[in-house]
């Protein structure tokens, strides 16, 4: 028969600390883990900040190098061409947008608060003194061949914010949901143009009252006659 093995425990007063371990309290703060941009990442951002102060055409591929501290070498073995680093940078400036866009409509469950919701999103925004407006836009302005890989990553923002929007716009169960998501887009998109001029939150709490209309009245269309 097995006799059982008896494992003898000490106390917990009597396990030393190795001297060479700093002893863990609660308030003892977790280490950063974060690690330091790669040089892709610092092309990218020097790019995004260069083109939405200065404009794509104005800013030359040293002026980029410059601000990252980089070879050209580099910006050619991750990116092949300035369009390409451009088309990069676009995409993931949409994606910032559109992030915020959902997190904005998220404040709510009601599809009629989600859609007010993102206009006073964006009239935050435009309240931050760094917000120079939407960079698809500005890019839109300067890029106008339909072929342009450029062009097409503006499209590619347009449709998702118009998927985002068209979702919402469905939700409410308004007659001809579709038609309401691309007023709301172009309320959208025009309060996004006017801030690069006015710099303040007035054309998104201008567009927010259009909108508030527009969805009251599509509602109202689509509520059955009464006999």
């Amino acid at each position: 028969m097995n006799r059982p093995v008896c494992l003898i425990v000490p106390d917990i007063d009597d396990i030393e600390p190795k001297s060479s371990d700093p002893p863990m309290t609660a308030s003892t703060p977790p280490q950063p883990t974060t690690e330091p941009p790669t040089k892709r990442d610092l092309l990218l951002d020097c790019a995004q900040e260069l083109f939405t102060k200065e404009g794509f055409h104005a800013t030359g591929i040293d002026r980029i190098l410059d601000r990252a501290g980089v070879a050209k070498m580099t910006l050619y073995n991750n990116f092949g061409s300035k369009e390409q680093l451009i088309v990069e940078v676009l995409d993931r400036a949409s994606e910032g947008l559109i992030g915020m866009m959902g997190e904005w409509a998220a404040r709510s469950s009601d599809p009629f608060e989600q859609v007010m919701h993102l206009f006073d999103g964006l009239g935050e925004w435009f309240s931050r003194p760094d917000c120079r407006g939407c960079l698809l836009q500005a890019a839109a302005a300067e890029f106008s061949d339909p072929d342009s890989p450029v062009t097409q990553a503006i499209q590619r923002h347009d449709a998702r914010v118009r998927t985002l929007v068209t979702r919402i716009a469905r939700a409410t169960e308004c007659r001809a949901p579709d038609d309401l998501a691309t007023q709301i887009c172009l309320l959208l998109a025009g309060s996004l143009s006017a801030v690069r001029v006015c710099r303040c939150r007035q054309p998104a709490d201008a567009a927010k009252r259009a909108a508030a209309i527009l969805l009251e009245d599509a509602c109202r269309r689509a509520e059955p006659p009464r006999l």
